[in-house]
């Protein structure tokens, strides 16, 4: 039992309307990062059915700049094969990198289930993604938008900005077909992912470069300045004659 199963009941036992439950269980979502079982588990069935018929392709495995952890990239043909799709998975482990944690004996068991225990933050290019509150609700609400990764097949950007009030006003909306086919491409191919993630190269952290110290100045020499000569003061107890006067 996974601690929200844990927690759920617990609300269950206030005595509170389904709406305000359904409320508290958002709530609860917002506070912590989410698994890819939290995110699937909120999608409907029609989008599940659907994911069910996409193929996919693993693509490969990259180190976001800026989180440092790592980044999965699947290709994932529409349901036409008019076009693909690509989806984008951050792995976030308890501790550490995936980098890190991929080190060490490669235990089946133990590395699915270190996948399936990461959070995760996800982008899909798909317009279903893009339109039907899924990016505004996982940027605003549920903490598992990836950004930095936008579209290149000519879907507009901005669904993370817009309220979904028509298409989801109870924002329930957190991932679309393509990201569920991901997420089982994942289990699939949980091997490749796990040997890419402890070969990868991860960059040194960069010291930041000092600037070399300025030099300390030796004094300025100065040439001394010679005092200009006065003419003598006659000395007032001699007399004109004495000084020829």
């Amino acid at each position: 039992m996974n601690e929200k199963k844990i927690f759920m009941e617990a609300v269950g036992n206030l005595g509170l309307s389904m709406r305000q439950y359904e409320s508290v269980s958002r709530l609860y979502d917002a506070c912590f990062e989410a698994t890819m079982a939290d995110l699937s588990g909120a999608a409907d069935n029609l989008r599940k059915y659907r994911s069910k018929t996409l193929t996919f392709h693993y693509n490969d495995l990259t180190r976001d700049p800026k989180s440092g952890h790592a980044v999965v990239h699947f290709v994932v043909p529409s349901a036409s094969n008019e076009k693909n799709y690509d989806v984008y998975i951050e792995f976030i482990p308890k501790q550490g990198t995936l980098f890190s944690q991929a080190q060490g004996a490669m235990a089946p068991a133990k590395k699915i289930a270190l996948l399936r225990s990461c959070d995760v933050k996800v982008f899909c290019t798909c317009p279903d993604f893009n339109w039907s509150g899924m990016k505004y609700n996982l940027k605003h609400i549920y903490d598992s938008y990836l950004s930095g990764y936008e579209s290149i097949d000519g879907v507009p950007s901005g669904g993370e900005d817009i309220a979904p009030k028509v298409r989801d006003p109870q924002h329930k909306n957190r991932v679309c077909k393509h990201l569920l086919a991901a997420f089982t491409a994942v289990m699939t191919n949980w091997m490749t992912i796990l040997k890419a993630a402890r070969t990868y190269h991860v960059p040194a952290e960069v010291t930041p470069k000092q600037e070399p110290a300025t030099p300390a100045q030796s004094p300025v020499q100065e040439n001394p300045v010679e005092e200009p000569t006065l003419p003598p003061v006659p000395d007032e107890n001699i007399s004109p004659d004495e000084n020829g006067i």
